[in-house]
């Protein structure tokens, strides 16, 4: 992945760069809808067999990503992101 492709994702997404990981908190109206969200973020990582890192406190989310077999951010991270974005977006964006 070039710098260009990783920084449009990070523009477009609001994700950041974290110690080698992308990076975003999603914030929610209560702790019920947090974990619901949770869930949908464990469903996909299951699809795509690929797992963030997620800090849950209350009705916030904090979620990492990178790929540990490369040591570096991937296309598999950028993929997933885009899909927990779209996900928070369409459900959660209030």
């Amino acid at each position: 992945m070039n710098d260009s492709e990783l920084y449009k994702f990070l523009n477009k997404y609001n994700w950041e760069i974290i110690e080698n990981q992308i990076y975003k908190k999603f914030i929610f109206q209560n702790f019920s809808k947090a974990t619901k969200f949770y869930n949908l973020i464990a469903d996909e990582a299951d699809k795509k067999n690929h797992h963030p890192k997620v800090i849950s406190s209350y009705n916030k989310l904090e979620v990492f990503l990178t790929t540990h077999d490369e040591e570096e951010i991937t296309y598999k991270d950028i993929e997933l992101g885009i899909t927990i974005s779209n996900l928070f977006n369409n459900n959660y964006d209030e």
